[in-house]
C-alpha cells in the first residue's frame, strides 16, 4: 500500500506541475511569442484585410493603463512617420474617435460592432494621416511592471478600416498532434515545459507498464513450470503483485494520455479565428422547434443554416 500511495503522490505532483505550466502560458495569444520583456511577434491571422494591415506593439509600465496608452502613442507616431511630414506642435496633432458606420458587403454596421472598439483617426494640420483600432491585447504582470502587447488594425491615409469581426480563440489546429504523441501538440503550441512533462511522464508510465507485463509473463511461466506447491504459491504472489502494478501503471498511462489530449485541445493558445466568417459566407447553428413529418408530433431539433 505504501508503494501505491507513493506512486499516486508522484503522479499528482507531476500533474500539478504540468497543469501549472499550462495555466501560465495558456492565455497568451498566438501573435505573442517568448517571455516578457523579450516578446516577439508570433503568428498573425491570415485574412483579407481590404488593404489594411495588422501591427503589434509592445510596451511596459508600472500602470497597465499607461502601458496601453504608450502602445497607442506608438501607433500614432508610426502613422505620422509614414508620411514624412514633421509636426511642429502637439496642438497640431489630434486623434479623433471614429463612430461612423461602414459598409460590409452591403450590410451597414457601426464600426464599434465590427472591431470591439471604435476606430480612431489621426489628424495633423487638418490632414488625415491614417486610422487604427485595437483588435486584441495581452497584459502580463512581472517583476513589478505590466507588459502590454496590442494587436492593431491599421489603415493609412484616407483608407477606411476593414470590417473585421471580433477576435476570439478557437481550438488549436495543431492539438491533434497530442493524439499521436503525448506532448507533441504542446510543443507545437510553444509550451515546451508542458510538452516535456507530458512526453516524459507518458514514456515513463508506458515503460513501467511494459516492465511489469514482462514480470507477469515470467511469473506465469514459472508457475506452470514449478513442481512444488510452495514454489507455485511464491510465484503466484509475485505474479499477483506484478499484475497489480501493471494495471496501475496502465491505468495511469491511459489517464495521462487523456489529460494530455484535453490539455492540448482546450488550451487558449490556439490559432486566431473569427466568430463571423469573412465575406458573405457564414455558418449559424441554433436550436429550433420542429414538427416530425412522419408522426406529426411536436419535437425539438437543431437547425443549421449555411450560406456560401
Amino acid at each position: 500500500m505504501k508503494k501505491v500511495y507513493l506512486f499516486f503522490v508522484l503522479l499528482t505532483a507531476v500533474t500539478i506541475l504540468a497543469a501549472g505550466q499550462s495555466r501560465n502560458v495558456s492565455s497568451r495569444p498566438p501573435w505573442v511569442m517568448g517571455e516578457a520583456p523579450s516578446w516577439t511577434v508570433g503568428e498573425l491571422p491570415v485574412i483579407d484585410l481590404q488593404g489594411n494591415y495588422l501591427k503589434v506593439q509592445f510596451t511596459q509600465d508600472a500602470d497597465p493603463e499607461v502601458a496601453e496608452s504608450k502602445g497607442e502613442d506608438m501607433i500614432v507616431s508610426y502613422l505620422v512617420s509614414k508620411t514624412g511630414v514633421s509636426i511642429s506642435s502637439a496642438k497640431d496633432l489630434k486623434v479623433v474617435e471614429d463612430s461612423r458606420s461602414t459598409s460590409n458587403n452591403g450590410r451597414i454596421r457601426s464600426q464599434s460592432n465590427l472591431t470591439r472598439k471604435a476606430g480612431k483617426t489621426v489628424i495633423a494640420n487638418g490632414k488625415t494621416f491614417g486610422r487604427y483600432c485595437l483588435l486584441d491585447k495581452y497584459v502580463q504582470y512581472k517583476g513589478g511592471r505590466y507588459y502590454f502587447a496590442g494587436l492593431y488594425l491599421v489603415a493609412e491615409k484616407d483608407m477606411s478600416l476593414a470590417s473585421v469581426p471580433p477576435i476570439t480563440y478557437g481550438m488549436d489546429r495543431g492539438a491533434w498532434r497530442s493524439l499521436i504523441v503525448p506532448g507533441w501538440g504542446q510543443f507545437y503550441q510553444g509550451r515546451t515545459g508542458a510538452g516535456i512533462a507530458f512526453l516524459a511522464t507518458e514514456a515513463a508510465l508506458v515503460g513501467t507498464t511494459v516492465f511489469f507485463q514482462s514480470k507477469v509473463n515470467i511469473n506465469a511461466q514459472r508457475i506452470n513450470e514449478a513442481t512444488s506447491i510452495d514454489i507455485k504459491q511464491a510465484y503466484k504472489e509475485r505474479y499477483d503483485s506484478a499484475r497489480m502494478w501493471r494495471n496501475i501503471s496502465a491505468g495511469a498511462s491511459i489517464a495521462w494520455y487523456a489529460y494530455n489530449a484535453i490539455d492540448a485541445f482546450t488550451s487558449k493558445k490556439g490559432r486566431l479565428y473569427y466568430t463571423v466568417a469573412y465575406g458573405n459566407g457564414y455558418l449559424s447553428l441554433a436550436p429550433a422547434p420542429v414538427m416530425i413529418p412522419e408522426t406529426g408530433d411536436a419535437g425539438f431539433g437543431i437547425a443549421c443554416n449555411i450560406t456560401f
